[in-house]
């Protein structure tokens, strides 16, 4: 009886264990087509470049193939833009098609000739499939990078600067290529000087000739063309900062709107000035002068802050603050694309301080934000204040002056000066003049001001 039932327990026995054999071997040849599948796909090097950008080439990328993930580990390097990249992949042997998506956009075709534009991106998709379109591989490639809060700034007092020491009563800096000038107003007479803008510690004196009277305003162009206005209404030229040649304004000028450069070559200024007791605009083109439209009453008429800037490769001009006719001090920006048509952009109310002194507009190469400094009254004193725009100065905002403005202490009992210096280096740097010279009236410090950074991961 036992025997009878342990042939059957035998059988029984034998059969599941061939079962079990079965199925280890079924798991085990889909575990295999499995690691084929994913050695036959895989992405064996991903590497990034851009004509704009030679150093994104060198930024390496690490692939977990296991994951199916693609990362920087080093962010990219602030201020890289991403606008027409090349993606250069090496794929194994089997991989014959491979698809694209941005973010979360829709997948396509992609060829080692196609350029991506990865401005706003933070993920890539990447879909390697074989040649029968069976066997595919995901990848998800995530692009570290910096990016920064614009109202946040590291202000430090930098050491070793070569300031003038002016006792001025007037003073603006303008930038063109890798130069700034700082003009100034001392004894009734204009001086400039000259410095890197990049590193601006030594500052040298210009030799100037031709040049006589007070400064009122200084506008440039795109090519290097400046002009200076006179306090005695007098128009001055030059294309080297240095050799002025007295010109015919060709009306009663009262201010410079700022010089435009066109690909022809020819050269408008636009201009602001007095005809038949009416306050006109008016441009010279290439030495033709002819009045506009008359001015709108809440025109600024001077110590405004104008800008030459480009929308869409064509040359534009914004003007920002500064007081109206009627001496009242403006919170407006105009802008206008050929000197003649102004157009006033619809702010939030007191988004740009309204003082009756001089302003300073500055611009970050790197991405184009906009900061306007100047002063205002607060509890019964002088402070400087800050207004940022982070659309191409579209929209104007307040910023917080303890993490936008240098601490000085100078400043503690009210801001010194009646204008204020300011200028941009070719990256994310502002400088600001600050601090009191011996004479009492002018600079004797240079603060550095840095977008503070931050790396940022989306993912």
């Amino acid at each position: 009886m036992c025997y009878k039932r342990f042939i059957p327990c035998l059988i029984l026995a034998l059969l599941s264990l061939w079962a079990g054999m079965s199925l280890t071997s079924c798991s085990r040849e889909k575990v295999d087509l499995e690691d084929v599948n994913v050695v036959d796909l895989q992405i064996h090097r991903f590497v990034l470049s851009s004509k704009k950008e030679p150093a994104l080439s060198s930024v390496f990328f690490s692939i977990d193939h296991k994951n199916g993930t693609i990362i920087n580990k080093k962010a990219l390097p602030y201020g890289t833009v991403l606008d027409s990249v090349m993606m250069h992949i090496s794929t194994a042997t089997s991989a014959k098609k491979l698809q694209v998506a941005i973010n979360d956009g829709e997948y396509h075709d992609w060829q080692t000739t196609d350029s991506l534009w990865l401005r706003d991106c933070h993920t890539l998709h990447l879909t390697v499939t074989d040649e029968s379109g069976e066997m595919t591989k995901n990848y998800t490639v995530t692009l570290n990078h910096y990016d920064y809060e614009p109202t946040t700034f590291v202000w430090n007092l930098m050491s070793g600067v070569a300031l003038p020491d002016l006792n001025a009563t007037y003073a603006d800096v303008v930038t063109h290529g890798d130069k700034a000038y700082l003009v100034a107003v001392v004894g009734g007479s204009t001086v400039l000087y000259a410095t890197d803008k990049n590193n601006p510690m030594l500052w040298s004196l210009l030799p100037t000739s031709g040049l006589t009277g007070a400064c009122r305003q200084i506008a440039v162009a795109e090519d290097g063309r400046a002009w200076i206005l006179t306090e005695a209404g007098k128009l001055y030229q030059s294309d080297n900062f240095a050799q002025w040649t007295e010109v015919a304004p060709g009306g009663n000028v009262s201010a410079l709107l700022g010089g435009m450069v066109w690909p022809q070559g020819s050269h408008t200024l636009a201009l602001l000035g007095e005809k038949d007791g009416k306050l006109c605009f008016a441009t010279n083109i290439d030495g033709v002068f002819t009045w506009r439209e008359e001015a709108p009453k809440s025109f600024p008429v001077r110590n405004f802050s104008a800008q030459l800037y480009r929308s869409n490769n064509h040359p534009m001009l914004r003007v920002v603050g500064g007081v109206s006719r009627a001496g009242e001090a403006v919170d407006s920006v105009w802008i206008s694309s050929n000197g003649n048509d102004w157009i006033a952009l619809k702010l939030d109310s007191a988004a740009i301080p309204a003082s009756v002194e001089k302003g300073a507009l500055v611009a970050t190469s790197s991405d184009g934000n906009l900061y306007y400094y100047a002063t205002e009254y607060r509890e019964g004193v002088k402070r400087l204040a800050v207004s940022y725009s982070t659309d191409k100065g579209i929209t104007w905002r307040r910023g917080g002056a303890d993490v936008m403005l240098p601490a000085n202490p100078l400043y503690a009992g009210g801001y010194p000066h009646s204008f204020v210096c300011a200028f941009g280096s070719s990256t994310y740097n502002i400088y600001q003049f600050g601090g009191v010279s011996s004479s009492g009236t002018f600079f004797s410090e240079l603060w550095k001001g840095v977008l503070k950074l931050n790396e940022n991961n989306s993912n």
